[in-house]
């Protein structure tokens, strides 16, 4: 049996817009970064996730972003009771 040859430019994307994404939902502290809300954490999840796949190219990887970013927002506000802060510390104080 012939072995799958693994995608790791899309594995490491994925994984990496993961982390990215935890990384500014809460903010690293141990280097002054606060945290930036949720629609930066979404928008650069959804921007590098996108990045990942061989079939959208940058313009449709930045509208995926603008897109899942928005819907996440109003899904948050329509809930009222977002858990996390929608935008960044620095904006809202």
């Amino acid at each position: 049996m012939l072995a799958a040859s693994i995608p790791w430019r899309a594995l490491w994307l994925s994984v990496g817009a993961n982390v990215v994404f935890g990384i500014l939902l809460g903010g690293l502290p141990g280097i002054g970064l606060p945290p930036m809300g949720l629609l930066v954490a979404v928008y650069a999840l959804a921007f590098l996730a996108g990045l990942a796949s061989d079939q959208l190219h940058p313009q449709g990887v930045l509208r995926l972003a603008v897109a899942v970013a928005l819907g996440s927002a109003l899904a948050a506000v329509g809930a009222q009771a977002a858990l996390f802060p929608l935008w960044p510390t620095f904006f809202v104080g």
